[in-house]
């Protein structure tokens, strides 16, 4: 690791500290040790440590307590337990109160400690990464993901929880649900980040051309193979490799890419010789690839391979709270992109947008605020900017009998407006007054004022 982190080491055997000491004078990072457990703690309580190394059995304090004591104040703060005797129930114990691992002493072999606690530092970077893309991705969402719903945050949840780990993942769902933006934001926070995503359109590549584009090819292979070729496979090594449509990949190919991924290494195509591949893989589907088993055109063995861990994303009719803040999103970029100043929507176009069925997702969304800001001449988007195929179902006259006042009616679509608008701008500025009257354009004490109209919006936000 070329980063340096601070550790922290409480063993009341003086020779394991100068084993730490040493340690910490090969990797470069800083270690701070204590034979005195009190003095640790003093240490946890002043200053946060990256990565505490605690013996299990010491005088006055343990270092179980010294792991509940650290985990408390720093949840994000790594811990490894050591002990001279390693039980099953003691190493259960400190797992239970979040250790991330439990090493015996005598150490066998120093550079197996090394890896431990490189691996828990990486965790730790890992985690830190994390919080870090949340913080800078905020006015975008989640690493550009969109969605306040319950079912998204769990899809946000799921995303960092598998991001850590090198599993394959398969992300179903409908069409346009935006399964590609969870597969970069999985590698965006994952170790490969800094090594290449490469996607595949399983459904644009002929099976004629399919086994050359993943594994490569070697001159004169076949007809028109002038040159050697690297496999995508080949390019993606050390990253990711996105295999989009999967349920299209050609039952001729599956063995091979089958192979590719247990025994992690290619041909490319008129070649003996193999090539060694370290390759993640995360595919998409928007088809029912258990029933593609049962009919024989996909191989349940792939199919294993590939579905570890399984994200579903749901569909835009199922998660309504958010078309609007959507919407907005998408009104905000081609705004801009167009040159135009429009603030919002109107409250008719406010109610179609909510009660649209979206076949086409969070694509025909953005594809239908798109085409209204190119068409709109004001400064709200208007039923008539909308395309028809949107706008022409919304008939409120013919379709109920009308038993309210125009003005309620009005007063009721403006608060629906608001209520949403203000809930995505607190959400985006983190409950900041004066950061969202800056984007809203309304003065800190008005907006202050048409809050109080909403207390449970801005209840929410501070949450």
């Amino acid at each position: 690791m070329n980063m340096s982190y601070r550790i922290l080491v409480a063993d009341d055997d003086e020779s394991i500290l100068a084993v730490f000491r040493a340690i910490g004078k090969k990797t470069g990072h800083i270690v701070s040790v204590y034979a005195d457990p009190r003095k640790a703690l003093e240490h946890i309580q002043s200053e946060e440590p990256d990565l505490c190394i605690f013996d299990i059995n010491m005088p006055g304090i343990t270092g179980l307590e010294l792991l509940k004591k650290a985990k408390e104040k720093y949840p994000e703060t790594e811990v490894i337990i050591i002990s001279g005797v390693a039980t099953v129930e003691n190493a259960i114990t400190a797992i239970k109160e979040g250790a991330y691992d439990l090493i015996q002493k005598p150490f066998a072999n120093l550079q197996l400690v090394i890896s431990a606690m490189e691996r828990a530092l990486e965790k730790r970077r890992l985690v830190k990464e994390i919080s870090r893309l949340r913080e800078t991705d905020s006015e975008k969402g989640f690493c550009g993901i969109i969605g306040n719903t319950p079912a998204m945050q769990k899809v946000f949840s799921t995303i960092e929880t598998v991001a850590i780990s090198d599993s394959s993942v398969m992300i179903t769902g409908e069409s346009g649900t935006g399964k590609e933006l969870v597969a970069r934001a999985i590698h965006k926070m994952s170790s490969r980040k800094n090594s290449p995503l490469v996607p595949i359109n399983c459904s644009a590549i002929t099976e004629t051309l399919f086994e050359s584009e993943l594994f490569g090819h070697i001159k004169g292979a076949f007809t028109g193979a002038f040159d050697n070729k690297k496999g995508l496979l080949e390019y993606a090594n050390n990253g990711t490799v996105f295999l989009d449509e999967a349920g299209d990949i050609p039952l001729s190919i599956q063995v091979k890419l089958l192979r590719a991924i247990q025994e992690r290494e290619i041909r490319r195509v008129g070649s003996n010789e193999t090539i060694r591949i370290d390759v993640r893989f995360i595919s998409a589907t928007n088809r029912d690839l258990r029933q593609l088993i049962k009919e024989g055109r996909f191989r349940e063995d792939l199919f294993y391979r590939l579905n570890v861990i399984e994200i579903n994303l749901p569909p835009l009719r199922e998660r309504r709270e958010d078309i609007l803040i959507l919407a907005s999103h998408f009104l905000g970029k081609y705004s801009t992109k167009q040159n135009k100043d429009i603030k919002g929507f109107s409250p008719e176009t406010v109610a179609i947008l909510e009660n649209y069925s979206w076949p086409g997702n969070i694509r025909e969304l953005e594809n239908a605020i798109e085409r209204s800001v190119v068409m709109c001449r004001g400064s709200l988007i208007t039923v008539h900017d909308l395309p028809a195929h949107i706008s022409k179902g919304y008939q409120p006259a013919n379709t109920e009998r009308i038993t309210e006042k125009y003005r309620d009616a009005r007063r009721r679509m403006i608060e629906s407006f608001e209520k949403n608008y203000f809930a995505q701008l607190l959400n985006q500025t983190g409950g900041n007054i004066s950061r969202a009257s800056e984007i809203a354009g309304i003065d800190r004490s008005n907006l202050a004022k048409l809050l109080k109209k909403y207390p449970d919006v801005y209840k929410k936000s501070r949450e």
